[in-house]
């Protein structure tokens, strides 16, 4: 595989770490050629596809929403989770976007991203890039298969960058970018 002439920055936002049981609530993707230029951004917030929302029962949205949010909090695998996005705001945008039905499914954002890599001619596979991106890529792989299939094994991993320099030099890479922390918000996280 030859250089990348493109990188594909990219976060998301789950309910927590175990890609099989947990879900995916926002996307966001910057298009960027090899010397950093951005080309293209993508954003969006993604439907629930685990139960109650599914929309089987003749609940008001709302009552859905709440109950399902319920399930979210009170598990062990997702609470983490669930209490930081109430501390950012994510869950109250994620929120909003599904009662207004600006979220979309999950098949429709594997559309996207697809669509938003013909920005990216000539690419063999596409390289991810930002921070802890394995941790992306293995939710990309498995519920975004079609999507995930277009991917290089080969990360432009910030994390790894930075682990790298402070395992050289203690702290070096805090030097770089000190004000930096991030605020798990998708685009947010990616602009900084």
């Amino acid at each position: 595989m030859s250089d990348p002439q493109y990188y594909l920055w990219l976060d998301l936002e789950t309910t927590g770490l175990d890609v099989k049981w947990c879900e995916i609530w926002e996307v966001a993707a910057i298009v960027t050629d090899k010397h950093y230029n951005e080309i293209q951004r993508y954003h969006c917030y993604i439907t629930p596809f685990a139960p109650p929302l599914v929309g089987l029962h003749n609940i008001p949205i709302e009552e859905e929403m709440e109950d399902y949010l319920a399930l979210v909090k009170k598990d062990s695998d997702t609470s983490f989770a669930y209490n930081m996005h109430v501390e950012t705001g994510l869950l109250n945008n994620w929120k909003e976007a599904v009662l207004t039905g600006t979220a979309i499914s999950l098949e429709q954002a594997c559309l996207d991203l697809c669509q938003l890599t013909d920005k990216m001619p000539g690419e063999e596979l596409i390289v991810l890039a930002g921070s802890s991106v394995h941790y992306d890529h293995m939710f990309l792989s498995h519920h975004l298969g079609e999507f995930a299939r277009l991917l290089s094994h080969r990360h432009h991993d910030l994390t790894a960058i930075k682990l790298f320099i402070n395992s050289i030099k203690k702290n070096a890479s805090d030097k770089f970018r000190d004000d930096v922390k991030p605020k798990h918000i998708a685009m947010n996280d990616l602009e900084t």
